[in-house]
């Protein structure tokens, strides 16, 4: 059965997204994250800019332009200069036709400042948008022509008005006379002479008061999608209450632009949300509650009640160099395996042993041993070969007779060999994560196979080892938090302890979210003093979380590539019972690059392990000399 659904078939590309990202970040210097949309946003309790996907299906020239010169009037324009508290309260005060054109007209007349203004600063972006402005021209014509058609006038008009401002005095008018487009075309000319928002609301404001007698409807359509974050609550107006000190009263001044505005939401309330209590934060200054509930209290009052409070270490707390957690109580990811699973709530629990098929693990076991034993003996001899082996043709060392004949045959003769250093135990630690998603259901006793295989390899070769299953909670999975579980199975501290009847009883869960779970491992993997570090990733798919669709590709990519930057050697074993498609090989390249192995057969995950195995184990080798 076929267990790779893919709803979406224009998957995102992980690596070029994640240059965008870098992009975004450096230029907006914030943590924001970069993901595709429909308009072109930006949303700030999510830490998220997001280019438009009106880019897709073009050249490849004008879709790098477009989502380029999209990042820079985000970042550039948008982030720093745009005064949200002034757009906010001209929409507020205007009264007359049209409202939602009114407002998209502004962003317009904003965007079109941006881009004379950053072209004008960083003469390399001329060309990006000299690309963007004849997309848009060529779009909006076509746009004009079908909305004018359709009756949909005030569509029409700003689609007009675009055209005004990026083809300037060469955009002809296919409206009627009755309609002040001449009046409104030189409104648009005073684009190049803007320098403010509110210079933008005053020219807005002047085309509107020009289509009053003559438009009726408003926009069908939206062009941005700025709006939508502005009536939230960051924007709630301040109370001062009374009796509050001086110094209670906060920093003085509004927050003005997107960016004051995001420093200020994710400085203040970032961290009371989720499962953590509710705090009323107005301005970054203590205050009384807005509460209308609650009630006075009595000088005469007594204490009725008395509680004691719990609370585990943090994660500052924890000492350096601990192991897998042994508990099972929960913790907040927060920022430290990234901000797509800021909101992720996780536990790790020992994986404790249920009634098992003891004959078909018997059977299994039987059929691995001479498997096991073949593959230690070639290890063993592998390393004795390399305790043993000379290195020859060197300048200094012990005399070769063999080579006394380059005394006379050689310009620079190099008579000297020397052995090898005492051979050392084999120094590498291994983290093994196995997707325990509803779809491994149906493989999962190959799955059970290839693990015991991959765990009774290693403790014959008594290496450090950890083996752990992931799984989120679809069903309580939300907004503000998304329920994760480690299963361990076998711990580093665990040695050479049998794990195999643990291993048999996995059994398969919900969704996976693979980025958190690399992230974890590999922070996990840090406390090894070891040499070398892998990352073994069993999946049957592509991540499959709440919230974690295109934008999990994105941060499992990210994941893998934080943790080879930490040194692990990363690998990924496709586990399905069907050949993969090119899709599938292509998602996975995307995630993994070429460490990614894919097997066609459950009767393969064996077999692929041990290839697998015998790849990191040739790394190892080559430490040994």
């Amino acid at each position: 059965m076929r267990r790779f659904i893919q709803f979406n078939d224009e998957l995102v590309d992980a690596n070029e997204l994640l240059s965008y990202d870098y992009l975004a970040k450096a230029l907006s210097g914030a943590d924001v994250d970069v993901t595709e949309r429909q308009l072109m946003e930006i949303q700030i309790a999510e830490k998220k800019i997001a280019m438009s996907v009106f880019w897709r299906h073009r050249d490849p020239e004008v879709i790098r332009a477009g989502r380029l010169t999209d990042i820079y009037l985000l970042t550039l324009g948008f982030w720093r200069e745009f005064r949200l508290r002034e757009w906010q309260e001209a929409n507020t005060d205007y009264d007359g036709i049209s409202p939602k054109l009114f407002e998209q007209l502004i962003l317009l007349l904003e965007e079109l400042r941006f881009m004379e203004r950053i072209e004008r600063e960083r003469k390399g972006t001329r060309k990006k948008f000299q690309i963007r402005r004849d997309t848009m021209i060529e779009h909006h014509k076509k746009r004009l022509t079908v909305n004018l058609e359709r009756g949909r006038l005030a569509d029409a008009i700003f689609h007009q008005c675009v055209l005004y401002g990026m083809e300037g005095t060469l955009a002809q008018s296919p409206f009627p006379t009755k309609y002040p487009m001449e009046r409104i075309a030189r409104l648009m000319e005073s684009v190049y002479s803007l320098r403010s928002t509110s210079d933008s609301i005053d020219v807005a404001s002047g085309i509107m008061y020009a289509l009053q007698p003559v438009l009726q409807r408003d926009l069908v359509y939206s062009y941005y999608a700025f709006e939508q974050f502005l009536k939230e609550e960051a924007f709630t107006p301040f109370h001062y209450h009374e009796g509050m000190k001086e110094s209670e009263l906060g920093q003085e001044g509004e927050k003005e632009t997107i960016e004051e505005v995001y420093r200020t939401w994710h400085r203040e309330s970032e961290d009371e949300s989720g499962l953590h209590l509710q705090y009323e934060l107005e301005h970054g200054a203590k205050g009384r509650s807005l509460s209308d509930e609650a009630t006075a209290g009595s000088p005469e009052a007594t204490i009725d009640h008395i509680r004691e409070g719990e609370s585990d270490a943090s994660a500052e707390q924890v000492q350096e160099g601990e192991e897998l957690a042994t508990g099972s109580s929960s913790q907040q990811a927060g920022h430290t395996f990234g901000n797509a699973n800021r909101h992720v709530v996780y536990e790790e629990v020992l994986a404790e042993q249920q009634k098992i098929d003891e004959a078909k693990l018997k059977e299994w076991l039987l059929v691995q041993t001479p498997l096991v034993q073949r593959f230690k003996r070639e290890m063993n001899e592998r390393m004795e070969k390399k305790k043993t082996a000379e290195r020859t043709g060197l300048t200094y060392g012990r005399l070769s007779k063999k080579a006394i004949l380059q005394l006379w045959t050689e310009e620079r003769p190099k008579l000297f060999y020397k052995k090898t250093n005492p051979g050392k135990p084999i120094d590498a630690a291994f983290g093994l994560l196995i997707d325990q998603s509803a779809s491994m259901h149906d493989k999962l006793d190959e799955t059970k196979r290839a693990v015991l295989l991959f765990h009774t390899v290693l403790r014959e070769l008594a290496v450090r080892h950890a083996i752990a299953g992931y799984s989120e909670d679809s069903i309580t999975a939300s907004k503000e938090a998304q329920y994760n579980t480690f299963e361990l199975f076998h711990r580093f501290q665990d040695g050479t302890r049998n794990s195999d009847r643990i291993i048999a009883s996995m059994e398969a869960h919900d969704d996976n979210r693979d980025g958190f779970a690399i992230r974890w491992m590999t922070e996990a993997l840090k406390h090894e003093q070891v040499t070398h570090r892998f990352l073994l990733v069993f999946s049957d798919g592509e991540p499959s979380a709440f919230e974690y669709g295109q934008n999990g590709i994105v941060d499992t990519r990210e994941a893998v590539i934080e943790a080879r930057r930490a040194g692990m050697i990363v690998l990924h074993l496709f586990l399905n019972d069907t050949e993969p498609t090119e899709d599938q090989l292509h998602t996975f390249q995307m995630m993994f690059d070429n460490q990614s192995v894919a097997t066609s057969d459950v009767t393969q995950f064996t077999e692929q392990t041990l290839r697998l195995l015998r790849k990191m184990f040739a790394i190892v080798f080559k430490g040994l000399i």
